[in-house]
């Protein structure tokens, strides 16, 4: 038990905690003030989006609606859910077109749906039909094979000793080629070592690098001959009897090798029987479970110094399931963020293949979602996946480590462009373009017929802070908003080139588009504190008109303990770490009860 107070530290306490908010509000004020920039145009100022908003109604003969501060609505609540917010002025515009006889008429549809039969399903297999000789630059991926010359001279030897001779493919090296990407692989041989090229040598070495990831090309007409050319523009080749690496390539015949004679390449075991179901049809009604929200690229935001691991890496999960640098270095030590968010004075630093502290569920730091995982929950039944791209600028701003850029907008482009690369990496492991159990799908048809191939269809969305640039200034009591309707329109159409279909409009931060409902917990705390650093201003929740309504926002508290179980506590616990305020989240709407 603790000691009471003297009376002089009584007196002090007040004026300590009084420092500890005003030194931190002091300096959130000069970093809005520093860093208001308002939306500019060279041929003078532009409206603002509520402004442009209310021009655009106004040209289509919409009502208008009046802004913050001026007197309370008068609508009548008895028509809020009504297709007509106008009360008992209904226009034929405005009128609900449905029958009595038309709504009865879809009641029974639904109902008659409902009483149909489960649809009939099938199974899809898994297992890859090999042939003596790879079909295409793409099928030798996982497969064990030998290396010969058009001649009849195989890849025989051992350490950097790499020869090539006549006699018997029994005797020859075998190798198993791991995809890096579609169509490139690593030669993994006997004894864990990589087959690389060095200073025109072809040798055998004993980690993976850009001297070993071999792209293969077919070689003649026929496809049973290939290249192998590293990324410098070096190839295999022979030279008076020994393996090398020569400007101009060599072509090789693969043969495959039975039984398990090669060198098992490590990766995490996915530890599942059976055959993923699938429907009978391409538009049949569909089966499976969801899993709706997913940040699967977030080892690239805040920075890209957070998370620790990513869900694939080309080299293999011995490089995808490592700890971040900064917590091997101490042994599990001083990791200040994942120390926070556990509770844990350290962690073991080791991922892959021990897994005794990580991924768990309150290891917010490490990776979670590795593809041999994801294999796992689809052969599950997992079917429909949403992957959502996330950013926050302004965590990712005090957070001191980082290599990525903190714009939101760059970060997004980045992870749509890293989930393409998943999906193509999953395809290279699986024997080429569309084999793979991830895809990316881009409308409801779409999505039907991946599930009903068996397979995952994967919803790329946006869940980001301050989206298409969008955030706001709040000054002289007036929001400014720091986007206008074009630069939406321009980037909506160009997110959803990119194959973006789903989308938050808020996340943590009040935004030009949306307020947020607020963070529950001591979580909110600080993220109310960086939502001031970034908009000039707190949360400002209001009552809903009329008072009886429920509210919508999240219920906060005064004084910050942030647990790993808490909805999004790795933000908050950034903020608490390295961020500069540590203000309450007091609400600050009326009290209805």
């Amino acid at each position: 038990m603790s000691s009471p107070l003297t009376r002089s530290e009584e007196l002090r306490r007040p004026r300590r905690i009084g420092l500890r908010i005003a030194l931190p509000l002091g300096l959130a004020v000069a970093l809005v003030a520093a860093a208001l920039t308002l939306p500019s145009d060279d041929l003078g100022p532009t409206l603002s989006l509520r402004a442009e908003n209310e021009l655009i109604k106004a040209e289509k003969g919409l009502p208008h609606v009046d802004p913050a501060g001026t007197p309370v609505h008068t609508h009548d609540p008895r028509f809020k859910n009504e297709v007509s917010r106008g009360g008992e002025a209904v226009s034929a515009a405005s009128a609900d077109p449905t029958t009595a006889a038309q709504a009865r008429e879809a009641a029974s549809y639904v109902e008659s749906e409902r009483a149909l039969p489960d649809p009939e399903l099938t199974s899809m297999s898994i297992k890859r039909k090999r042939t003596r000789v790879p079909a295409n630059r793409y099928d030798m991926a996982g497969g064990c094979y030998t290396l010969r010359t058009v001649r009849g001279a195989y890849v025989r030897g051992s350490g950097d000793d790499l020869v090539l001779s006549r006699g018997k493919s029994r005797t020859a090296a075998r190798y198993t080629f791991k995809a890096t990407r579609l169509g490139a692989y690593l030669i993994y041989g006997t004894g864990g070592v990589f087959l690389a090229g060095d200073s025109g040598e072809a040798v055998n070495d004993s980690e993976p690098s850009r001297t070993s990831d071999w792209t293969a090309r077919r070689a003649g007409k026929k496809g049973k001959r290939y290249t192998f050319t590293l990324r410098g523009g070096r190839s295999l080749s022979a030279l008076k009897g020994r393996l090398v690496t020569a400007d101009k390539a060599k072509p090789f015949v693969l043969e495959r090798v039975r039984g398990k004679r090669c060198a098992k390449f490590p990766e995490s075991q996915v530890n599942i029987k059976g055959k993923p179901h699938a429907g009978v049809s391409d538009f049949q009604e569909v089966r499976g479970f969801v899993d709706a929200h997913t940040h699967g690229m977030a080892f690239e935001f805040l920075g890209g110094n957070v998370h620790c691991g990513r869900p694939w890496h080309k080299w293999g999960v011995t490089f995808a399931l490592r700890d971040c640098v900064d917590h091997t270095l101490t042994g599990g030590n001083g990791a200040a963020l994942e120390t926070f968010l556990s509770g844990e004075p350290s962690h073991d630093p080791v991922g892959w293949p021990t897994f005794k502290d990580w991924p768990a569920p309150n290891s917010l730091t490490h990776e979670g979602t590795y593809y041999k995982w994801m294999e796992r929950a689809w052969r599950g039944g997992q079917r429909l996946f949403v992957n959502l791209l996330v950013e926050n600028n302004k965590l990712c701003e005090v957070y001191p480590l980082k290599h990525n850029s903190c714009d939101d907008m760059d970060s997004i482009r980045l992870q749509a462009k890293d989930m393409y690369a998943f999906q193509d990496y999953i395809d290279a492991q699986w024997g080429g373009p569309g084999k793979g159990f991830y895809r990316i799908v881009k409308s409801p048809w779409e999505a039907r017929e991946v599930i009903n191939e068996g397979k995952l269809a994967v919803v790329m969305g946006i869940e980001t802070s301050v989206p298409f640039g969008c955030t706001f200034k709040y000054v002289g009591g007036s929001d400014i908003d720091a986007c206008t309707a074009k630069q939406i329109t321009d980037q909506i159409d160009e997110m959803h080139a990119l194959g973006v279909r789903q989308m938050e409009l808020v996340n943590k931060f009040d935004n030009a588009l949306g307020g947020v409902a607020g963070d529950a917990g001591p979580t909110g705390i600080v993220i109310n504190g960086a939502n001031f650093l970034e908009t000039g201003t707190f949360w400002d929740m209001e009552t809903c008109d009329p008072a009886d309504t429920v509210d919508a926002d999240n219920p906060q508290v005064a004084f910050p303990e942030i647990s790993a179980d808490q909805q999004d506590a790795l933000f908050g616990a950034i903020g608490q770490l390295f961020g500069s305020l540590n203000l309450p989240a007091l609400s600050l709407y009326p009290r209805t009860n």
